[in-house]
């Protein structure tokens, strides 16, 4: 069977576009559907080293910051902890304007190494003394941590501030000595 130029080249057309088809069906898109994978994972594995990275980072921050704690008072002595911490309240509210009412110490039980002293302090002071004055227990160079604080006003117009607030302190705890066996 003899076929004319024109059906040749048909026929050339057609066969080329099964062969086509068939290699982009077989070939080609698995190869960019695991291309695509691919570059997925290369991208999320790209965020989970930037992000460990990040953690490292702000691990090196942290070891700083607990040696600077550490050379500032993380002391062994209730007492003495106690003493910086009263200190460094009343210095911070003179500093800031507000006017502290009552401090009072617990002492909590402490699990391991560290022991735990828990402060609840109120004052009152404007708005400016009072966040002047939580800025200074945030960013404090001594082991001090806030866990809660209530703020109100006095009157509607807000000018004179009401702040209760719960801080925290740790000291390393004296191991007992194991006893020698006899």
């Amino acid at each position: 069977m003899a076929l004319t130029v024109r059906e040749r080249k048909i026929m050339i057309l057609a066969i080329s576009s099964v062969v086509f088809l068939v290699l982009y069906q077989y070939v080609f898109t698995p190869i960019l559907v695991k291309r695509t994978e691919a570059r997925q994972t290369r991208q999320q594995l790209e965020a989970e080293v930037e992000q460990s990275l990040m953690i490292l980072e702000r691990k090196k921050l942290q070891q700083q910051r607990w040696a600077q704690m550490q050379d500032n008072g993380l002391d062994t002595d209730i007492q003495k902890a106690e003493a910086m911490v009263y200190r460094y309240i009343e210095d911070s509210s003179g500093r800031s304007g507000l006017e502290l009412g009552s401090i009072q110490p617990d002492r909590l039980s402490g699990d391991g190494n560290l022991g735990e002293i828990e402060f609840v302090l109120s004052g009152t002071g404007s708005m400016a003394s009072v966040t002047r004055f939580l800025w200074e227990m945030e960013t404090a160079q001594i082991p001090l941590k806030i866990k809660s604080y209530q703020l109100g006003s006095k009157n509607e117009k807000a000018d004179t501030m009401t702040v209760q607030i719960e801080l925290s302190t740790v000291y390393t705890q004296k191991q007992p000595e194991a006893k020698k066996g006899s």
